[in-house]
């Protein structure tokens, strides 16, 4: 007989089973600042466990949507937890629980805590340890998890276009249209989570503020729109354009402002918002100067 577990309950059909039945792991090196990865394997400063969504919302884990992707120590993509084996660890494990309740023969532990059942694929299980006491300690706040999701945020590239393309040269008196890129305007999110908890933050555009070079400001409450021919040449921008009345090589610069918000472990809230910049240089003339 052996030891046995099943959803967080230890099973023991045979007392003298108690010391060789499961295995303890032995602690080696592994630090981050003042955490130990391998004390603490689910603490969040020790997990690489960020994927980003470009143009949707994330799900977190235990979500019914699905789960969020993690990366283990090599760098490959999985599951941050998976039915039946728990979440995952900064070792590349999964560790299933906590338990109040101590493994058979296991040493005393001092302190708040719980058992946690190790599982591993290989390569990440030469060890062999089954059983892992992890403190308290390595719990963290949504609030502190909200902190790493948002900090792994990847915004994407702000890019601008104008009609006339440059280097065409606009014309003075003769609208300007200004517009983002589509990919510039994607949503973007990213997940962080450790045993039994995960944050999602979330990053939108809300508007577009464009310094024209000129002197003038322009407000645009979105990406702005493409000009098209069938627009015409003299049709000003719906949405976000300018007129320059001077010939002159003028440096506009565009910022997008990001709103971000997170959710996770029943809780919620804002974060300053972020903002992506990009600069494209104009070349004014008189309408006589292209004869």
């Amino acid at each position: 007989m052996r030891l046995k577990r099943a959803t967080g309950i230890f099973l023991v059909f045979s007392a003298c089973m108690a010391v060789t039945g499961f295995a303890v792991e032995q602690a080696k090196a592994d630090v981050v600042g003042n955490v130990d990865c391998v004390q603490d394997p689910l603490n969040s400063q020790c997990k690489v466990v960020v994927v980003q969504l470009p143009g949707k919302t994330g799900t977190g884990p235990g979500d019914s949507g699905g789960s969020s992707e993690c990366r283990d120590p090599g760098g490959t993509i999985v599951p941050c937890s998976i039915p039946g084996r728990g979440w995952l660890g900064s070792d590349g494990c999964y560790y299933d629980g906590p338990s109040s309740q101590a493994p058979p023969g296991s040493p005393p532990q001092s302190g708040p805590g719980g058992w946690y059942f190790r599982s591993c694929s290989a390569p990440w299980g030469a060890n062999g340890a089954w059983w892992k006491w992890i403190p308290d300690a390595a719990r963290v706040t949504p609030e502190q998890l909200a902190q790493q999701a948002v900090s792994r945020l990847q915004l994407p590239t702000l890019r601008m276009h104008a009609n006339p393309t440059p280097p065409a040269r606009q014309l003075v008196f003769l609208p300007t249209w200004l517009w983002a890129d589509p990919v510039s305007w994607n949503a973007r999110s990213a997940t962080a989570a450790v045993s039994g908890l995960s944050v999602t933050a979330n990053a939108r555009p809300r508007g577009m503020r464009i310094s024209t070079g000129d002197g003038s400001t322009v407000n645009c409450g979105g990406p702005g729109d493409a000009w098209t021919s069938t627009a015409g040449a003299s049709a000003a921008s719906p949405t976000c354009g300018h007129t320059y009345t001077r010939a002159g090589a003028y440096t506009l610069t565009a910022t997008v402002t990001w709103e971000v918000s997170w959710t996770g472990g029943g809780s919620s809230g804002t974060v300053p918002s972020l903002t992506t910049t990009a600069s494209l240089t104009l070349l004014v003339v008189e309408s006589q100067a292209l004869n």
